[in-house]
């Protein structure tokens, strides 16, 4: 009985939903930290300089690669980009970049760079560049420039200019020491250009650690001069410090982290182990047996990601390549949850600290603005009930976590697609209302009507459809 009445309930679900599904639609990984490369990364949401930098606007893929946009929402442009949460000192950085920056617009600017972690915006000390732009001037077209911003309060930049002339991917690259940066960018292979910098005078090469940034941006906040939204794919990133030791590359440490430090109740996430050499470098292990755990006990996993979270062995998985991606989800709230990795050794480590909100339905919140409207406990009560007890309810569930979200911020932008959402909803929310308020007695009676009414209107349509048509 319970099987019948959810599939009814999906297939009614659905039906307002069908045109929405039709919206393109990032994979959402990108809320406040992403994992890319082996290093956690912030996206970064601010406004300066006219330029305003959107969350939604640097994400994740399935490949592990990095997307960077720069979309139109509501009449306004947005910008991507992200930071390394961790400082990075002397030593060779490398970017892959599978977009053609040829193709950029005037306005449209790529940086890949460093700076300190608490300069404020446009203050350039400590700062080495690779950018790809054309600062608004159509003359400039094709151009990129490497640049060092010396280590001392209002010192003047060192620059090199260079025109490129290709399409395709390119890997760029700089290499600092305490006297000399040396840049380089190559194109499947070959090389573009390169320079380095070696003043003689330490005061003018950062001698700090600093962090290291990726952003897409709008020169002067100028919109596109062609009108077109932006997307640049990043698919790799290395750091190899100075003097790296022999033992490099052998397994130093473990870093638990997830794509968000706010989680929901029962939405399930992924929660990523990666194992590091002494200097921070991605070691590409396999085989690594990792048991995960959580403080206080609220989590659960699902190893096999066969959709059941919590079966016997679904707490331990295997990095391969030197990660491991594993499916967890809350059974209940916390505001304080650490997640435990804990190799075959018995070495332990911890992740920062989560957060686990009551869980939110997503595309509903979005359509009636807020979550503790009654309409939306009545879904989660169908859903506890109904949808989490069976096979295809929690498929379904699935589908809805992975689905919703950025369908919900979508519709959350558009009072038109929110009326349009509330009223599909209204047939769905009376029908689990009448699930949830009835017994089972009831629900057999109002079962029974349905196909009888069904039938009888099947039959009328036949017999309509059967009867001769009456003479010319």
């Amino acid at each position: 009985m319970k099987r019948l009445i959810v599939a009814l309930f999906c297939l009614l679900l659905l039906s307002p939903l069908i045109g929405i599904l039709a919206v393109p639609s990032k994979p959402v990984f990108a809320t406040t930290y992403l994992t890319f490369a082996g290093y956690t990364w912030e996206v970064r949401t601010y406004t300066s300089g006219g330029k305003t930098y959107a969350e939604d606007n640097a994400w994740v893929d399935s490949n592990g690669y990095m997307h960077l946009n720069i979309s139109y929402v509501g009449g306004n442009w947005y910008c991507g980009g992200v930071r390394t949460t961790d400082s990075l000192g002397f030593g060779t950085y490398q970017w892959e970049v599978q977009s053609s920056v040829n193709s950029l617009d005037r306005y449209v600017d790529l940086g890949l760079y460093q700076y300190p972690r608490d300069n404020p915006e446009g203050n350039h000390q400590d700062e080495i560049d690779i950018e790809f732009a054309q600062w608004g001037i159509p003359e400039y077209a094709n151009k990129a420039k490497f640049t060092v911003f010396p280590d001392i309060s209002d010192g003047a930049e060192s620059d090199y200019s260079w025109t490129f002339n290709y399409i395709g991917a390119t890997t760029n690259i700089f290499t600092r020491t305490s006297d000399n940066i040396s840049f380089q960018t190559l194109h499947g292979g070959t090389e573009l250009a390169s320079w380095t910098y070696a003043p003689g005078d330490s005061t003018k090469i950062p001698q700090d650690d600093l962090l290291v940034y990726m952003g897409l941006g709008l020169y002067n906040g100028h919109a596109p001069s062609d009108g077109k939204e932006v997307e640049v794919v990043i698919t790799g990133f290395t750091f190899t410090p100075s003097g790296a030791p022999a033992n490099a590359g052998t397994i130093d440490h473990y870093t638990v982290t997830s794509d968000n430090y706010t989680q929901q109740v029962t939405v399930p996430f992924t929660a990523t182990v990666t194992a590091y050499d002494a200097f921070g470098n991605l070691v590409p292990a396999d085989n690594v047996t990792m048991t995960m755990s959580s403080t206080p006990s609220v989590l659960i996993f699902d190893a096999n990601a066969n959709g059941v979270y919590g079966e016997t062995g679904d707490d331990v998985g295997v990095l391969t390549a030197g990660t491991l991606d594993i499916q967890a989800k809350a059974r209940s709230a916390s505001g304080s949850v650490i997640i435990t990795a804990t190799d075959a050794d018995g070495n332990p480590v911890d992740s920062a600290t989560y957060t686990i909100q009551d869980f939110r339905c997503f595309i509903a919140t979005a359509a009636y603005g807020t979550p503790m409207i009654h309409q939306i406990q009545v879904l989660r009560d169908f859903r506890d009930e109904y949808l989490m007890t069976n096979p295809g309810g929690r498929w379904f569930v699935s589908t809805y976590y992975r689905l919703s979200p950025p369908l919900a911020r979508f519709i959350a932008h558009h009072d038109s697609l929110r009326a349009l959402v509330r009223v599909g909803l209204t047939p769905a929310i009376w029908l689990t209302t009448l699930v949830i308020k009835t017994t089972s007695l009831q629900k057999m009676a109002m079962l029974v009507s349905m196909i009888a009414a069904v039938s009888v209107a099947v039959l009328w349509l036949r017999r309509r459809r059967q009867s001769p048509l009456p003479p010319a």
